[in-house]
């Protein structure tokens, strides 16, 4: 898939097109019987942005007839006329419009724009994800982007790879051994399993508010909230998922590693109790 710079694109287009209303609005028949002159460094640039630009959607044929009058604009011993230049235009034009048919092209509004940012951007670049779980961050734009393109159970999918990042992650620091083992990927078991180790490792009473306890609690907190959403009981994309649905997933889930990154980085990741996701919607 191409990355489309739509206003370098539409505005060399506009530009030739431009020039072929000048020749035909502005000179008569002897005027297009002339040599181009002048103008012919300039026409040449046109030619050849117009060549760039049609061979970037993969109109080559449209492409190959804007290079050729480029290059024969370039020699300076081939004579050209207006009127070459006008049917020159016309030539690309008319392969543009026939190659364009071949094509499709896919069009993404301001937000699903954002949804292909990088993943710092996508979290609003308040805290560093791709430096903290460069894993999860890969995930994360991976997730984004296929809910820009409407693929919300692919997101889903995406998004229950970079949760995994973070459970393991929290395992770690709990000390639980192999907490995502394919038998053992069920919420249930999950959030049983690091409850209990929570609850033994800090008790209740000791959980004072910025304690470790009072860290990881809310840690468990976050990724009970992913469970919600999910609709089934194991760690499994089971279901088809709606736009709506993906994205209140990943910033769940979102959610879930900045609170993680502030306990395991605190002094990088700061983070209070109002924070949300920074994903756009």
């Amino acid at each position: 898939m191409l990355e489309l710079n739509a206003a370098k694109f539409f505005d060399t287009l506009l530009e030739v097109r431009r020039v072929k209303t000048v020749i035909d609005t502005a000179f008569d028949s002897d005027g297009k019987a002339a040599s181009v002159t002048d103008a012919r460094e300039m026409l040449r640039a046109n030619f050849e942005d117009l060549a760039e630009a049609t061979s970037f959607v993969g109109a080559e044929l449209a492409s190959m007839a804007a290079s050729r009058m480029a290059a024969k604009l370039f020699d300076s011993e081939v004579n050209i006329t207006m009127a070459e230049i006008s049917h020159s235009i016309e030539d690309v034009e008319s392969r543009f419009r026939d190659e364009c048919q071949l094509v499709t092209f896919v069009v993404l509004n301001r937000n699903q724009k954002m949804l292909f940012g990088s993943a710092n951007e996508l979290v609003g670049n308040t805290w560093d994800l791709n430096k903290i779980f460069p894993d999860a961050a890969r995930e994360l734009e991976e997730s984004a982007k296929c809910i820009a393109l409407q693929r919300p159970t692919a997101s889903v999918f995406h998004a229950m790879r970079m949760l995994e990042v973070g459970i393991k992650i929290l395992a770690d620091k709990l000390g639980i051994d192999e907490i995502t083992e394919p038998a053992k990927r069920n919420w249930g078991n999950i959030l049983n399993v690091v409850k209990s180790k929570i609850d033994s490792t800090y008790p209740k009473n000791t959980r004072v508010e910025g304690s470790e306890g009072a860290k990881f609690e809310r840690l468990y907190v976050s990724l009970d909230a992913v469970k919600n959403p999910w609709r089934n009981g194991t760690m499994h994309v089971e279901s088809f998922y709606s736009e709506a649905e993906a994205l209140h997933i990943l910033r769940c889930v979102t959610y879930f590693l900045h609170v993680l990154a502030a306990v395991c980085m605190p002094d990088e990741v700061g983070l209070s109790l109002e924070t949300t996701s920074e994903i756009p919607k």
